[in-house]
């Protein structure tokens, strides 16, 4: 299975940064606030899943 890329915008979807990778299709993208976020995903069969969080506006993902 390949990765799936992270993206983030500063500017309304103009512009987009690659941040991360992940090996898990993401499923799920939620902020609490404006710096804290969760990701929820899993691979195409259901035997892995995975949540990443972040505390920096989404800069930075680590895996949980």
């Amino acid at each position: 299975m390949g990765e799936m890329d992270i993206l983030r915008t500063l500017n309304g979807g103009n512009n987009w940064e690659l941040i991360a990778q992940s090996e898990f299709t993401l499923s799920s993208v939620s902020f609490a606030d404006s710096i804290h976020g969760i990701i929820v995903g899993g691979d195409l069969f259901g035997e892995m899943s995975g949540i990443l969080k972040s505390n920096n506006k989404g800069v930075d993902w680590i895996e949980l």
